[in-house]
């Protein structure tokens, strides 16, 4: 069984899901990405159903809410609603910081909800500071940014 910390990303644009999978390597974070285009997908990643069989418990899902529609709010309910995947921190990354969905996110359980950067460097810089999130007690390891 692989030591190394797996992530969850969720957005429903290629570009997103992109940009997210380079801040990660420039971050220096010493994870695995999964990054999927839905939340229907994620669901069946997580649950480790049909091509997802054997699939690993992410340490970290990110919710990209700027997905269209409401599916990203859906996908915090199953996540939420879900004994066996409640457990997993998850942070949900907006274009801006709307009062209700702030307060939402915050009834969901979720630990933190954060404005996603426009430039390439602070995006990774954020990125890197979900070392906390990744180390655990599981691996003992202590990731650093660089």
């Amino acid at each position: 069984m692989s030591r190394t910390p797996h992530m969850l990303y969720v957005a429903a644009d290629d570009v997103r899901r992109d940009r997210f999978a380079q801040a990660v390597t420039v971050s220096g974070l010493g994870c695995v990405l999964h990054a999927l285009s839905s939340s229907a997908e994620a669901f069946l990643f997580l649950s480790q159903l049909g091509t997802y069989h054997g699939a690993p418990r992410p340490r970290l899902v990110v919710v990209d809410m700027g997905q269209p529609g409401r599916e990203g709010w859906g996908l915090l309910g199953l996540l939420r609603n879900n004994q066996r995947l409640n457990t997993i921190p998850v942070v949900v990354m907006a274009d801006s910081e709307r009062h209700l969905d702030v307060l939402r996110c915050g009834g969901m359980r979720v630990e933190e909800y954060v404005i996603s950067p426009a430039s390439a460097p602070v995006l990774a810089e954020l990125v890197g500071s979900f070392d906390r999130w990744l180390v655990g007690s599981a691996t003992g390891l202590a990731l650093t940014p660089g």
